[in-house]
């Protein structure tokens, strides 16, 4: 079909065969699709489809919902009435159609079933405003399909909102952990809430000792610190939770000794540029300093214990044998040398060898960065 005519039109519209019809829907929009088609076959195409929207036949509505999802040129009428429809219609344009306004999303998210929730949900693209309507549905499976959409823009009342209606549930704050850009301030409130369930979920081992049971406690919770802190997160940021885990007495060699070996450089690189009371891209630089001697000199003043220095020197060796920055890209080819270069087997890095190497390390370096800084200097070897 390369040219639209009334006569074209009333053809197909009148053709019996629902198949047919669709058939009709798919080409129609593909002509409509055409950059250079003329104004009067451009206004027969949009007649076409308002008049579909009202066919009896679902697999016609559907094969136009299908065909025009990827058009921005549709008429913003005719993809309302669409996400309107039923959800086997609604759907493909509710995922994919940049027709809509933010008002027309929030406006269907309010009146249209879980379905068509989802796929707003899922955009490649959803707004801060759209976001907190998500929200606003209380839906686990809507609110674990926002979080998990990388595309998804979420402002921080509405990470507080969602940490509040959903603090009891697993799946959401899971995937709410996992976001690359969870702002410090709710990763804090997240490990809080991990360190209480387990300590819950350990009060029902009566044979546990209490010993064991905090530093199972302990362990959880600086891994989901560290876990949670992204490495993308801006200087100000870290420095601030840096502050944050000072105030509550939790910036423990531990827990510097885990970013450490796991590959979170910034957070280390916060922690350090705090007690030596430097900028942070003034510690970033002493620490990459390709001749070892600025990373001395850092662990010099800062005064931490001689296991946290030993890990530092061969983390910052092995991060630069491998070319690893620091963030995501290369961070398991990182570890896998990092535990080989302690005795481990990095072939195939099973998480329980780096976290029996994260429990080694961090036991030999727990005396407190706080305490440590008291400490008398010296020089290193």
């Amino acid at each position: 079909m390369t040219e639209l005519t009334r006569d074209v039109v009333a053809r197909l519209l009148n053709d019996p065969s629902p198949l047919a019809r669709a058939e009709t829907a798919a080409k129609v929009s593909a002509v409509f699709a055409q950059h250079d088609l003329r104004p009067n076959e451009r206004a027969l195409a949009e007649e076409l489809f308002r008049i579909m929207l009202h066919d009896t036949d679902v697999s016609v509505r559907r094969a136009l919902s299908e065909n025009l999802k990827d058009n921005p040129e549709v008429p913003r009428d005719v993809a309302l009435g669409l996400a309107r429809d039923v959800e086997e219609v609604a759907v493909p344009m509710l995922h994919f159609s940049l027709v809509f306004t933010d008002d027309d999303l929030i406006e269907i998210l309010r009146t249209r079933p879980l379905a068509c929730q989802l796929a707003v949900a899922r955009r490649a693209a959803v707004s801060p405003t759209v976001s907190d309507a998500l929200a606003e549905t209380r839906s686990e499976e809507v609110v674990t399909a926002l979080a998990q959409n990388p595309g998804a823009e979420i402002a921080n009342e509405t990470y507080g909102k969602v940490i509040d209606m959903f603090s009891g549930n697993e799946v959401v704050m899971d995937s709410l952990a996992e976001r690359p850009t969870l702002p410090v301030k709710y990763a804090e409130r997240l490990i809080a809430l991990v360190s209480a369930n387990l300590r819950i979920h350990l009060a029902t081992h009566p044979g546990l000792s209490p010993d064991l049971a905090d530093r199972l406690i302990m362990e959880s919770r600086e891994k989901a610190t560290v876990a949670l802190v992204s490495a993308e997160a801006p200087d100000v940021e870290l420095s601030e939770f840096v502050r944050h885990l000072h105030a509550k007495g939790r910036l423990t060699g531990t827990i510097v000794v885990r970013a450490l070996c796991v590959g979170d450089f910034p957070f280390f690189e916060a922690a350090m540029a705090f007690h030596a009371k430097i900028s942070v891209d003034n510690a970033r630089l002493l620490v990459r300093d390709s001749g070892g001697l600025g990373l001395e000199s850092l662990c010099n003043a800062t005064a931490v214990p001689e296991a946290i220095y030993g890990v530092a020197r061969i983390a910052v060796d092995v991060a630069q044998q491998t070319e690893y920055g620091g963030g995501r890209e290369g961070r398991d080819t990182y570890q896998r040398r990092l535990v080989e270069r302690f005795g481990g087997s990095g072939e195939g890095l099973d998480p329980d060898d780096l976290e029996s190497l994260l429990v080694r390390l961090a036991s030999a370096g727990s005396q407190e960065l706080e305490q440590a800084s008291s400490m008398p200097k010296r020089a290193r070897r």
